[in-house]
């Protein structure tokens, strides 16, 4: 082989480059042979494609989601609690533990007594000694007492032919109330019946009239009439409706007096004469 000038081999001017140094016979280590000399069997190795990352789900707004749990489940809370009181306030309010009336039975009782009528047992109303009659609640059973039945005396004005002269007579009628005066005056008011009529009994009083009221204090009974007791009312017709309002009024045991009063308002005259009413008016003093 041919040598150069400077003793170097004569392949040194190749376009290959110099020549690799002689490693003396000597091996070289095991990193520096792996080192850039097989790149080729690196590379055929494929790599493993790791899995698809699963699409989780976005989170539900935290602000929005959770308070919509949380207030449904206060309301079923809510509703359970209250369902729960009133169940037990019902058991509590059925058993009583003293055997008295419960709560609600109380209230039945009270109900049923406010709607009942009531009776008024007065002297005057039992005078007659009519026996008190009941009627029987077809719903219930239960009796209610009913005011018992009495005659009264209206009074009205027969006119006696032999003395041409005007003067009270009564007729006897059958009245049921709690209060009898104040029927008695309403019957006074709606006037003669056919039987009175026949009778030849007359009335002073005028159609349209009618009684607002009664009370009576210390024994003075306070007539309420409407203003129909004034039409007409002169000379003698006057006197005698007075006379049938005051008999009639008196004839009770607890009233001695009347005072007249029409709409409310009590009077001291009556008529478009104004003649004067004593206070209170009696069967001796009108």
């Amino acid at each position: 082989m041919a040598s150069g000038g400077n003793g170097a081999p004569a392949d040194y001017n190749r376009k290959d480059g110099p020549m690799p140094k002689s490693t003396g016979g000597k091996k070289k280590p095991a990193s520096a042979r792996g080192r850039g000399t097989n790149k080729k069997s690196t590379k055929s190795a494929p790599a493993t494609k790791a899995p698809p990352a699963r699409k989780t789900p976005p989170p539900l707004d935290g602000s929005g989601g959770k308070a919509f749990y949380v207030l449904a489940i206060m309301a079923l809370l809510a509703a359970v609690v209250f369902m729960a009181n009133r169940l037990y306030f019902r058991q509590t309010d059925r058993i009583a533990p003293d055997g008295r009336p419960t709560r609600q039975e109380a209230v039945v009782a009270d109900k049923k007594d406010a709607s009942s009528p009531g009776v008024e047992r007065k002297a005057d109303e039992l005078k007659d000694g009519k026996k008190e009659t009941a009627s029987v609640d077809k719903n219930d059973g239960e009796k209610h007492v009913l005011a018992p039945e009495r005659e009264v005396r209206l009074y009205f004005l027969r006119f006696d032919e032999k003395t041409e002269k005007v003067d009270l007579a009564w007729a006897r009628r059958t009245i049921r109330a709690d209060v009898p005066l104040l029927e008695t005056m309403k019957e006074l008011a709606r006037g003669l019946n056919k039987k009175e009529e026949r009778s030849g009994l007359l009335s002073a009083l005028p159609q349209g009239l009618l009684v607002r009221g009664v009370s009576v204090h210390n024994r003075v009974a306070y007539i309420d009439f409407n203003e129909a007791l004034e039409r007409n009312a002169v000379g003698n017709i006057l006197m005698s409706r007075i006379d049938q309002i005051v008999f009639t009024a008196t004839q009770f045991d607890g009233v001695d007096g009347v005072v007249i009063k029409i709409n409310g308002v009590e009077r001291t005259t009556l008529g478009p004469d104004g003649l004067a009413l004593a206070r209170p008016l009696t069967r001796s003093r009108r």
